[in-house]
């Protein structure tokens, strides 16, 4: 890999949210969230990508259309914050990452960027789990590919998200097997355990 590749650590928190949507921790309050203000990746848990992507504004890294919510309605579940979600409302609970993204994030430095990801209730269905699993691991891999993979500069990453052609069949269409869907999540974790490994030794 090149010297400057970047890294991601992605952990999910199981939880209960009283609207039915995948709550993104980046260590950002909700209330900054919800301010509207220009927010300032230097104190978030994704700062190391937010540097190395400066072309890019941040806002647009965090919650445009080319964030990790965003792949991740793109894929048919709620997220905040994401385009449709900026925010998760004045009022409404929201958690923004624990001691893992606060530990293993950039924030302070480093290489490894995290997110944090409270799943709702729904999502976790027996009916929805399978859909999700795959949501999360196709917007998983769109989003390492297109911003810690790619070769070049961010804009054509945004131009072409995700990875090369010959896997891009793995996140088309409904999920067939029981397989099959196995066989996304584990190829995405695999891919997050390498990027981390690498970015320790």
């Amino acid at each position: 890999m090149a010297d400057d590749t970047r890294y991601l650590l992605l952990g999910e928190v199981i939880g209960m949210c009283r609207i039915q949507r995948a709550e993104l921790g980046y260590l950002i309050r909700g209330e900054n969230l919800n301010s509207g203000e220009p927010l300032l990746a230097s104190d978030t848990s994704i700062r190391y990508l937010a540097e190395h992507h400066s072309t890019v504004d941040f806002d647009t890294l965090l919650r445009g259309n080319i964030s990790f919510g965003a792949l991740l309605e793109l894929y048919g579940f709620s997220a905040v914050p994401s385009p449709t979600n900026p925010g998760p409302g004045y009022g409404n609970p929201y958690f923004n990452g624990g001691y893992l993204t606060r530990e293993h994030g950039s924030h302070r430095g480093g290489t490894v960027d995290a997110i944090q990801i409270e799943s709702a209730r729904s999502f976790r269905e027996p009916s929805t789990r399978g859909r999700y699993a795959k949501a999360i691991a196709c917007a998983l891999r769109d989003f390492i590919c297109m911003y810690y993979l790619s070769q070049g500069d961010s804009q054509s990453a945004q131009s072409s998200p995700g990875c090369s052609e010959e896997y891009r069949y793995l996140c088309s269409g409904q999920l067939s097997t029981y397989w099959q869907l196995h066989i996304n999540v584990l190829w995405a974790g695999i891919l997050t355990v390498t990027l981390v490994y690498s970015a320790c030794i």
